[in-house]
């Protein structure tokens, strides 16, 4: 008998859990819904695993291996969800749950035969787990019927191996059994074998990408009707996901084919120029629903590995000549960041296509330069000017410009025009009358990313200083001042005020435009003391004044020893800008890099600067042979890798390594 009240979820005692747990049998679809979503919210809420989830998993067990009970499958698909978080996780719960699936593996196989194809599927993942069960699941990729079925097999195969879960002669039979998977009857079983194949350790199989492009045109093109999505369940989270993706489904041909391409791509790994080739082939394919599958694909890849993307990225542009696929060319090519150089003249050809007007989202629907979204009135840009911006694209800045001077102008367009810089001064009258006709709000993002954009522009942005002055001081608007420079000079008064009552910020300002750093350095000077909480600051605003700071030097030096990786980073960087002498901050910088991850592309930032690496060159070199991008070091699923950024951050990274390695000797 469990006592529940002593067991807990993220929501608390775990009184509930019976209650879930019934509704997930229950005969009713839509309770088995409601409980699923309960139990994922509550006892496995973001994939974490408390002691009521170790204490669910005998009656889920005992649920599943019951003939006829409702709900089986959609219960065997989260005991493999939550097998695949005991296996990563370190946790005593973690550590508990995976015993009891290993301890119910032999009673989970003889469902490898069971009448519902559903429930054959999901517990080949749940038994991928189990190392003893590795001979079943071969054994039955060669005799299900259904090419659903043996589809997840091959998948959960693979998966085995590349965890670790089977021994060295297992996964020789595993390998030989997808080799042979491979030339299935269904294209969509041999392309999950062929996939997972490439997925085993080691070199991929000579032709490798031949063939697997051979089956993937032939899945696309065997045009057989595909299974019916399975219907949405209304009233469930389950349900409205369902449906959305079925909507989107709709929109396409062959919806069964949807997820290949990005799981093919993924399981290759670390063979960047494989990948590459793989996805040029699929973006060269005559059908457009094949070349749209694999575009989510291209920036995936991207995200989490580096490589030569000029290919991909020009192939990416020509999709943007089919309307149908403009939306997700032009995601992916926001997505690529300045990696989307190569399709800048088809951006530039999709944008004077595409209609001058604001329009509801609608999937499928056509194009515009601005829509809203469904229940909100923040508005978008269409990525088609937002990638062109990004990639600092001078031709865009007319619609940026249409934009700005536009009602519903959006939230952050100030972000695409501070990449122009000066280039944008064009747009500095319509950005003026912006500034003055805003609401006045405490946090307007809408004004803040405008700043941005005005400080960026430098002396050119000199016209707008009075509307600035007629802003309240606040962060965003001393720091675009301070930006402007010295064509800023009227503004010297407030910020002098500002500074003389702390703040930081204005004292900064007051320094890039009077070129007096006084009174900067003089609300530094007691971060610098020993014991001060923020000397971290202070050797920022030292980074930042450079030589002017040089009286400061004495207490940079003591900071190099600090306890505080990133007081000892902002100090290291601080003396470099101070003094000009990178011998004392190279060991410090050395081994912070390999100390913290996070704080490796402002280490290299300064040693780009510096052009010498010293003690820091081995581990500079080591971060440019690494074929995956910074921090990235475990990817288990296709969506792990969300950050758009860590592109441009790791571009920026390489090119300071390279910039550090380029001078042998201070």
């Amino acid at each position: 008998m469990v006592d529940w009240a002593r067991l807990s979820h993220t929501y608390g005692p775990a009184t509930d859990v019976p209650a879930m747990l019934a509704g997930m049998v229950s005969a009713d679809e839509l309770d088995r819904g409601v409980a699923l979503d309960q139990f994922e919210g509550a006892v496995f809420h973001q994939q974490s695993l408390y002691d009521s989830t170790v204490a669910s998993l005998p009656f889920l067990l005992d649920a599943v291996a019951t003939p006829g009970l409702p709900g089986r499958g959609e219960i065997l698909e989260l005991l493999a969800a939550i097998g695949r978080g005991a296996a990563t996780g370190s946790s005593r719960h973690s550590s508990e749950a995976a015993r009891t699936l290993a301890a119910a593996a032999p009673r989970l196989r003889g469902l490898l035969t069971d009448a519902d194809a559903r429930v054959r599927a999901a517990v080949a993942e749940v038994l991928a787990l189990d190392a003893d069960s590795a001979p079943a699941l071969v054994q039955r990729l060669a005799a299900d019927p259904d090419a659903e079925v043996r589809a997840a097999l091959a998948r959960a195969l693979a998966g085995a191996v590349r965890a670790g879960h089977v021994s060295e002669p297992d996964a020789e039979s595993i390998g030989e059994a997808l080799s042979a998977a491979g030339t299935d009857p269904s294209p969509l079983v041999g392309i999950a074998a062929l996939a997972a194949a490439g997925g085993l350790p080691g070199p991929l199989p000579a032709g490798f990408v031949a063939r697997l492009t051979e089956v993937l045109d032939a899945a696309y093109g065997e045009g057989e009707p595909p299974p019916p999505p399975p219907e949405a369940v209304p009233g469930t989270l389950r349900g409205m996901l369902a449906e959305r993706r079925n909507a989107e489904l709709a929109l396409r041909p062959s919806p069964h084919l949807a997820d290949l391409t990005s799981e093919t791509s993924w399981v290759m790994g670390d063979h960047v120029g494989e990948r590459v080739a793989f996805l040029a082939a699929q973006l060269r394919a005559p059908r457009w629903v094949q070349r749209g599958d694999a575009l989510h694909s291209v920036h995936a890849l991207a995200r989490g590995w580096r490589g030569d993307y000029r290919e991909l990225a020009a192939l990416t542009g020509e999709q943007l000549r089919d309307r149908r696929l403009i939306e997700a060319a032009a995601n992916t090519l926001w997505f690529l960041r300045e990696l989307a150089a190569p399709a800048a003249d088809d951006l530039v050809a999709c944008l004077a296509e595409m209609a001058r007007e604001v329009t509801g989202y609608v999937p499928g629907g056509e194009p515009a330069w601005l829509r809203l979204w469904p229940g909100a009135r923040d508005s978008e840009p269409s990525q088609v000017i937002t990638a062109l911006a990004l990639i600092g694209d001078v031709r865009v800045l007319p619609a940026l410009g249409w934009l700005l001077d536009h009602e519903d102008m959006p939230p952050y367009l100030g972000s695409s025009l501070e990449v122009f810089g000066p280039a944008a001064a064009e747009l500095l009258p319509s950005i003026r009358r912006r500034l003055r006709d805003l609401p006045v709000l405490e946090h307007d993002v809408r004004r803040d990313r405008l700043l941005d954009a005005v400080g960026a522009m430098g002396a050119a942005a000199a016209p707008a200083v009075p509307e600035l002055l007629g802003l309240e001081a606040s962060y965003p608007v001393v720091k675009a001042l301070g930006r402007i420079g010295p064509a800023a000079a009227e503004a010297g008064p407030m910020l002098r005020t500002l500074a003389e009552r702390g703040d930081r910020a204005a004292a900064l300002a007051l320094w890039q435009i009077e070129g007096d750093a006084d009174l900067a350095l003089r609300l530094s000077g007691p971060q610098l003391e020993p014991g001060a909480p923020d000397a971290a600051a202070g050797a920022s605003t030292c980074k930042t004044l450079g030589p002017a700071a040089i009286a400061y030097a004495p207490q940079l030096r003591r900071l190099l020893d600090h306890e505080a990786d990133w007081t000892r980073h902002h100090a290291a960087y601080a003396w470099w800008r101070v003094t000009g002498d990178p011998e004392p901050v190279l060991p410090v910088f050395a081994a912070l890099w390999e100390a913290s991850v996070a704080q490796r592309p402002a280490i290299a930032a300064c040693l780009g600067e510096i052009g010498f690496a010293g003690e820091a060159e081995p581990l500079l070199r080591n971060e440019l042979a690494s074929t995956r991008r910074s921090g990235v070091t475990r990817i288990a699923e296709p969506f792990d890798i969300v950050d758009a950024l860590i592109i441009s951050a790791d571009e920026t990274l390489l090119g300071d390594c390279r910039a550090a390695l380029g001078n042998r000797a201070p």
